[in-house]
């Protein structure tokens, strides 16, 4: 697993920023991280899982090829436009095993609307910072 570099940076060491293009290398070098390709960050050993949150169309993509890489995934959702392609992808990874997690936003949920209702309001405050 990748980690920082010195033990006084702003991340925690297992989580890395991976940029891909050139207007955002400089804000990965100020998180002290990396920019890399999508191909590098496949190919790459050291990264253990991706986090899925592309334009749509290219998550079953890189779902399978994160899977065939084994790296765990967290995809956000939906996985494709389409059910067949979709079907295609959870094939990938039952031949594949990884950890895999899809990104659903629940915040319209009525628990969460609930939950909202019974947190004081400064500690939701808080939580935003």
């Amino acid at each position: 697993m990748l980690r920082p570099s010195t033990p006084t940076q702003t991340l925690p060491w297992l989580l890395w920023l991976i940029f891909i293009s050139l207007p955002q290398k400089a804000l990965a070098e100020q998180y002290a991280s990396r920019a890399a390709s999508v191909d590098e960050i496949f190919a790459d050993n050291d990264i253990d899982a991706v986090l899925i949150a592309s334009s749509t169309p290219t998550h079953a993509e890189y779902l399978e090829r994160a899977a065939r890489a084994g790296k765990a995934i967290l995809c956000e959702k939906p996985i494709a436009l389409d059910l067949a392609r979709t079907r295609n992808a959870l094939q990938v990874l039952s031949e594949h095993p990884v950890t895999c997690a899809l990104g659903f936003n629940r915040r319209h949920d009525p628990q969460f609307a609930a939950l909202k209702k019974r947190l004081p309001k400064d500690v939701l405050a808080h939580l935003k910072r």
